[in-house]
């Protein structure tokens, strides 16, 4: 689940990336959340290294208005909300791997240039991974995310120098 408040103003492209993966667009294995037309939310997902779907969105976003946006993967369903309500689905099939690269926020880091950069603002990111946040329509949160605690885990030494499992948190 990717998810966040957007607040676009004029000026933007004609398609703008407000959160994406590294390699979203093309060959990759990646995602995105973007503007079409400055004001229709679109999301792709890239598989497999070649495959693209894209969602196009159905409930436009006016500008100079924050809105909601989460894009959902459950199995093989990628769900697009604005608002909370649903705006599109696709079936999605093969997996997202070799994600590790970096997030961009505002921009495609695919694109050395400001050609897709993002104009206005971007509130609350949250990424969830391994979690379908929102299966149906749903009310969006009113308060800021809240803060956790990063969490470790690892092999750790015990008091008599052999290994021992155990969860840290810092």
């Amino acid at each position: 689940c990717v998810e966040h408040w957007v607040f676009p103003e004029s000026g933007n492209p004609s398609i703008c990336d407000l959160v994406t993966s590294n390699r979203a667009v093309f060959p990759g294995n990646g995602w995105s959340i973007r503007l079409r037309t400055g004001d229709k939310p679109v999301a792709g997902l890239s598989t497999n290294g070649a495959d693209y779907i894209g969602l196009e969105g159905t409930i436009t976003i006016p500008l100079n208005t924050w809105a909601h946006l989460a894009l959902v993967r459950v199995g093989n369903t990628a769900s697009l909300y604005v608002n909370g309500l649903l705006s599109v689905s696709a079936t999605v099939t093969g997996s997202q791997s070799n994600t590790n690269g970096p997030i961009f926020i505002g921009k495609n880091g695919a694109v050395a240039d400001s050609t897709w950069n993002f104009k206005g603002y971007i509130d609350d990111v949250r990424i969830t991974k391994g979690a379908a946040r929102y299966t149906a329509n749903f009310t969006p949160p009113t308060a800021p995310f809240p803060d956790r605690l990063p969490q470790l885990s690892g092999t750790v030494t015990g008091s008599t120098g052999s290994p021992a499992a155990r969860a840290i948190r810092a």
